[in-house]
């Protein structure tokens, strides 16, 4: 609910920010951007888990750009993004190994709504730097483990795997983050070449529990604005 209602005050002010600068936009543009996050989970109190590994994956969508004067524009986004996390861990003897591997995969629709400021250049390529908030809405949330073993003795190697994946339960289906980043427009024929690196910090609890769990994520994206 805390999510829930977080989210809807930063649409509130969003969309309340849009309707006083929408007399000001002298310029629209389309754009569409790919590229890959990664991601870990942060508890609140423990911080990250020390065996834990980022998550990569694929990110990308299509983006709007406002032009409210020279230097500020407004930014909204439609993304797919997959956070989570991925633990792994090995054991070896003179007989005997072991290894297992756990990933949390969380598959969200992104709306990041972005304020742009471009500072001046003499440049042809400009540099951007961005912050809002972005509402995420979640797709499904899955986990994945797997666990291998050998055994020797006598001669005789046994082994020894196994793996499961399902849904993960009690989860929330809004979540709430902050963006903070900067790229470069580059001219391209009749458009421009965007690339961007970008830090989400997760504010939503993840779990309907008491335990704050929240993503953090680094994203790395290119894409044309025509």
């Amino acid at each position: 609910m805390e999510s829930v209602k977080c989210t809807l005050s930063m649409l509130c002010t969003v969309l309340t920010l849009i309707a006083v600068t929408t007399p000001a936009i002298t310029e629209t543009k389309f754009g569409v951007k790919v590229g890959a996050s990664s991601s870990t989970l942060q508890r609140t109190s423990s911080g990250i888990d020390e065996d834990q590994k980022s998550l990569w994956y694929f990110s990308g969508g299509i983006f709007l750009r406002f032009d409210l004067n020279p230097t500020v524009k407004f930014q909204p986004e439609l993304l797919y993004v997959r956070k989570g996390a991925r633990w792994e861990d090995s054991e070896e003897s003179d007989n005997y190994s072991a290894s297992y591997k756990s990933e949390q995969k969380w598959e969200y629709l992104e709306i990041p709504m972005l304020m742009v400021i471009t500072p001046k250049t003499n440049m042809s390529i400009s540099p951007n730097f961005y912050l809002g908030p972005a509402p995420a809405f979640l797709l499904k949330a899955r986990y994945d483990y797997s666990y291998n073993s050998s055994y020797s003795e006598n001669g005789y190697t046994y082994n020894n795997s196994f793996s499961y994946s399902g849904t993960i339960g009690g989860v929330r289906n809004v979540d709430i983050g902050i963006i903070l980043g900067g790229g470069l427009d580059i001219p391209a024929g009749d458009g421009l070449i965007t690339t961007d690196i970008r830090y989400n910090l997760g504010l939503g609890n993840l779990y309907n529990t008491s335990s704050k769990i929240h993503h953090r994520c680094l994203s790395f994206l290119v894409g044309y604005r025509f």
